[in-house]
């Protein structure tokens, strides 16, 4: 598979973060165009490593799935599909996962797609991390 050609890339990119990968779908295929995985990939890690602090973990991993996707993404197959097609009866599902910032996701069919960051400002951290330490009585 494609993420375990770049797993040295990916280790370099990653320094004083920890980088754990892993691969349930080593010998799972897929039609793509391999240029523009590869980049995606480094654009999720590099992201991921800027968001993490040193000392911080970023897991990638790669699952097939059998269960049928849900969602914008159910949708969108379904209205993809022609009436020849058969059902797609397994996925790949890559994950990049890391210690650092909150992401949210939006996305409308045919309207495009928002990725948001959420990083906790200096001063916001510091109180969110004074009010943890605060026991509850």
């Amino acid at each position: 598979m494609q993420l375990g050609e770049l797993r040295t890339i990916l280790t370099r990119l990653t320094k004083g973060v920890e980088l754990r990968i892993a691969l349930d779908a080593d010998s799972a295929r897929v039609h793509m165009d391999r240029s523009q995985f590869d980049q995606v990939m480094l654009n999720l890690v590099v992201n991921a490593c800027d968001a993490c602090d040193a000392g911080g973990r970023i897991a990638v991993s790669s699952t097939v799935r059998y269960d049928r996707p849900s969602g914008v993404l159910a949708a969108r197959t379904a209205a993809t599909r022609t009436t020849d097609a058969a059902p797609y009866e397994a996925w790949i599902c890559i994950g990049v996962e890391d210690t650092g910032g909150d992401v949210v996701v939006e996305s409308t069919p045919g309207g495009g797609t928002r990725f948001e960051s959420w990083l906790p400002l200096a001063s916001a951290s510091a109180a969110l991390m004074a009010a943890a330490a605060t026991p509850i009585s």
